[in-house]
């Protein structure tokens, strides 16, 4: 929301609301469109009746008179945020940034509590030092809990596969390397089958090496697995403790099996909410673009109807450009990760699948390292950029994708 807007939303607003968000209860401060105070330090118990109770200090005003600035502590302004969205105020965010920034302003003092924050919020939205909150609704917000969960789930099983590494490399050392990936079905199957001191033994060896190439379907050959069951027996690896080193390994085991079948779980879901979304349909047209990165994707912006311009979506993710320029002086021109930066993140994922798959986008990544001379990050950057701009032209103009728009405009052969 740009200066004016804001102007134009402050005009017939009568009252401000500050709360300093916490755990348990809430400070709420209420100032007129003067900067008189009307009322300050009312305690917002974090449940219905207090938030019911803060509605009836607001009863003398209507509800398009009345604006809402949250200080947003970790996740517990989302209720209150919620609540008063929904029953028609106007909610927006004060970043925490700039309550400490003005601190000193109305008092010079140091001093800082529930209830001198609470003012601060009010002024600076009267002052409209405000930001407009981006709360998913409906199919964005099960799309947003959805891909958080994906992400969770997928570090936790990436934790899980450094454990059995680190099992593994203390007492079978030899077994690392035998294997394209040591979580395969094969190395899985075969780590459940026998114990860590059979494979460290010549017993069974037989039927150790039928069982690698027949869940591997002879894409490991039987000299290959009669090669690895033979320098397992030879392992040099620790023995002592052996008996809990197994019993470990059957937990971590268990473990994986769980994230893997959560992960797939999370990832049909995915699938089936994208298959009703307009924009993901378009999204999914791109090659590269897979469920879990288009979910990801709208589950963080929501609608790109949402947005009037391109350049909002990059200033959400904190990829718009900056630069610290002074007289004679010219500052490189940075983006400012002012932003979300789980959507950041999720765009750098986006331009690199799209580097590996899209000819077009690769051709732009290639004329930045190459031509331009820009590191590896900055050329990754700027096709995360030119992403966000294309789908919004497409999406936005309900057009069809083509990845001729990518270097449209540029001299790039």
């Amino acid at each position: 929301m740009n200066n004016n807007k804001k102007i134009e939303l402050l005009q017939n607003v009568k009252t401000f609301v500050g709360i300093d968000i916490a755990k348990k209860v809430h400070f709420a401060s209420l100032i007129n469109n003067r900067g008189k105070e009307l009322s300050v330090g009312i305690k917002v118990h974090n449940n219905r009746q207090g938030f019911v109770d803060l509605e009836k200090h607001l009863a003398p005003w209507k509800k398009d008179e009345v604006v809402i600035g949250l200080e947003p502590t970790g996740h517990y302004w989302k209720s209150l945020g919620y609540y008063f969205k929904k029953n028609g105020y106007i909610v927006t965010l004060i970043n925490p940034y700039h309550v400490k920034l003005t601190k000193e302003l109305r008092d010079n003092s140091r001093s800082k509590n529930d209830v001198k924050d609470s003012k601060l919020i009010s002024h600076l939205i009267n002052e409209g030092k405000f930001l407009e909150p981006r709360m998913p609704m409906s199919t964005h917000a099960k799309l947003r809990n959805l891909g958080n969960l994906h992400m969770q789930l997928t570090q936790d099983c990436s934790r899980v596969k450094i454990r059995l590494k680190t099992l593994l490399d203390e007492y079978l050392p030899e077994y690392d390397g035998n294997f394209s990936d040591m979580t395969c079905l094969t190395s899985l199957t075969l780590l459940t089958k026998y114990s860590l001191e059979q494979l460290k033994s010549d017993v069974l060896i037989e039927q150790k090496i039928e069982l690698i190439t027949t869940i591997s379907k002879k894409r490991i050959s039987y000299k290959k697995a009669e090669y690895i069951i033979k320098l397992l027996s030879e392992s040099i690896g620790v023995n002592e403790g052996i008996e809990a080193a197994q019993f470990q390994l059957i937990c971590l085991l268990e473990q994986l099996k769980m994230y893997q079948a959560q992960i797939q779980e999370v990832e049909c879901k995915i699938v089936a909410i994208l298959e009703a979304n307009e924009e993901a349909v378009s999204l999914l047209k791109i090659k590269g673009l897979g469920p879990v990165l288009v979910g990801s994707l709208l589950g963080q912006i929501g609608s790109f109807h949402e947005f009037e311009h391109y350049k909002q979506i990059l200033k959400f993710a904190g990829l718009n450009p900056v630069e610290n320029s002074s007289g004679s002086h010219k500052s490189q021109i940075v983006a400012s990760k002012r932003g979300r930066s789980v959507l950041r993140n999720i765009l750098h994922q986006i331009a690199l699948s799209l580097v590996l798959n899209d000819v077009e986008f690769k051709k732009l990544y290639e004329y930045k390292i190459n031509t331009l001379k820009k590191a590896k990050l900055v050329a990754l950057t700027t096709v995360a950029i030119k992403f966000v701009r294309v789908i919004f032209h497409v999406i936005k103009n309900k057009k069809e994708y083509s990845n001729k728009f990518v270097l449209e405009g540029l001299s790039i052969n």
